[in-house]
């Protein structure tokens, strides 16, 4: 059973969805290992391991047995992969910022998409991006 998992993308039996990248080998045991990537922000990690056999194992779910992974197609879980990673780009559109006034000299980040207001609307000082620009 634990070898039919392929590459791909697959929904947990609570509903958050992962994406399998391969199944690996464990060097001592020769135990397959199943290495995904959560497509949610996860505090803990982004990438997990799992015996094969866990991974692909049936649970009971609110006294129902449920598959703990179930693959999903391709198309479903790229877009929602694409949706994941589009809304989680850290830095790609922010910059960041230096705050100076009187005595005062702070910095923080400033998401670009949503443009600049003519001051820092906290504290309605002009603020010197690190390119040299004023926001």
């Amino acid at each position: 059973m634990s070898t039919d998992i392929k590459p791909g993308y697959y929904r947990h039996c609570k509903g958050k969805l992962h994406r399998v990248h391969f199944v690996g080998i464990h060097s001592e045991t020769l135990e397959p290992l199943v290495c995904y990537e959560s497509l949610y922000r996860n505090r803990k990690s982004r990438f997990w391991v799992r015996p094969a056999a866990m991974f692909s194992e049936r649970v009971s779910l609110q006294g129902q047995p449920v598959l703990r992974f179930s693959r999903i197609t391709d198309d479903a879980g790229r877009s929602a992969e694409q949706e994941f990673r589009r809304k989680n780009q850290p830095f790609k559109h922010n910059a960041v910022v230096y705050v100076r006034s009187g005595r005062y000299i702070g910095h923080g980040l400033v998401n670009l998409k949503d443009g600049y207001p003519e001051r820092c609307p906290e504290t309605q000082v002009p603020v010197l991006l690190e390119n040299g620009n004023t926001w």
